[in-house]
């Protein structure tokens, strides 16, 4: 903008250097400032510059107030100071990661912070709400924690209440694991189960073989031939019970034999002949027993 400078300016009207304008005084002999064809091209020009590079439009020498109409649509624009409405998609610098300041956030500080925040979480627990759901939604969520763990024993020494639980291993399991009531009560009834009775057997001396089922459900360990006296004979009272021992009697059998042959059947034979040892003047009797006076039966146990 170039300011009047003919010889009859008024010199530092407006300051040092900045010369203006002076009506004169004609009968005081004093001469208006004469206008000057450099000055107006000057301001020309600055007029015309800011129609055509300003506003980018084309001079109108037919109107008066195209500077005016320019200025308010330009006007119209631009956003105010205070409580700006802005639209589109308005830009501003972005500030460095960690500033805490009223400078405008822009999207690539928010994302900057947001993934700082989120750091190397899980695509299933970079959301606030995806924190929350992980939390139970639950506001005192460090507290409940803190209560739930008090409710819970420790790996080591545990002093377990109440009724806990646990599986319940196989029979036979020779490990560390926690045995339960069951596995003991299994295990107990392995070991003392009832035994297998079988029904009296009215002995044959010489009889062959025989099978008998005992339905244990596993091979028994144990088994036992058993005389029981049927009718009072050689100082036996009615239900007594004898062992029967195995014995050959020298080159004639009359043992009897009872075992096991599997999970499901016992086997076993009557010798020629049975006889039943007493105790008599302080010396053991041997003495043939009347068939007709005893009965056979066999018992086998799990162990």
């Amino acid at each position: 903008m170039k300011r009047i400078n003919t010889a009859t300016k008024a010199v530092d009207l407006f300051g040092p250097g900045k010369h203006g304008f002076k009506p004169g005084n004609v009968l005081g002999g004093e001469s208006p400032t004469k206008l000057s064809a450099e000055w107006f091209n000057a301001i020309q020009e600055e007029a015309a510059n800011l129609v055509e590079q300003l506003f980018g439009a084309e001079l109108d020498g037919e109107a008066v107030n195209q500077l005016a109409t320019l200025f308010a649509a330009k006007f119209a624009t631009l956003a105010p100071l205070h409580d700006a409405p802005l639209t589109g998609i308005p830009t501003a610098p972005t500030a460095a990661p960690g500033t805490d300041t009223n400078q405008i956030a822009t999207m690539a500080a928010v994302k900057a912070a947001l993934n700082d925040l989120v750091g190397a979480a899980p695509g299933v627990l970079d959301t606030l709400e995806e924190f929350a759901i992980a939390l139970a939604n639950d506001p005192n969520f460090a507290a409940t924690l803190t209560a739930s763990l008090a409710l819970k024993a420790p790996l080591a020494s545990p002093a377990l209440t109440g009724d806990p639980t646990a599986p319940t291993q196989a029979l036979g399991d020779d490990s560390t694991r926690l045995a339960t009531t069951a596995f003991v009560a299994a295990a107990l009834a392995a070991v003392y189960s009832p035994p297998f009775e079988s029904a009296e057997i009215a002995f044959a001396p010489g009889a062959s073989f025989r099978a008998l089922a005992h339905g244990l459900g596993s091979r028994p360990m144990t088994v036992r031939s058993f005389l029981r006296c049927k009718t009072a004979d050689l100082g036996y009272q009615v239900g007594d019970e004898v062992p029967v021992m195995i014995s050959t009697g020298g080159t004639t059998s009359y043992n009897i034999t009872a075992y096991a042959i599997d999970e499901t059947y016992l086997g076993y034979i009557i010798g020629s002949g049975l006889h039943i040892h007493r105790l008599s003047d302080g010396a053991i009797v041997d003495n043939s027993a009347n068939a007709a006076r005893w009965r056979y039966f066999i018992r086998a146990w799990k162990v």
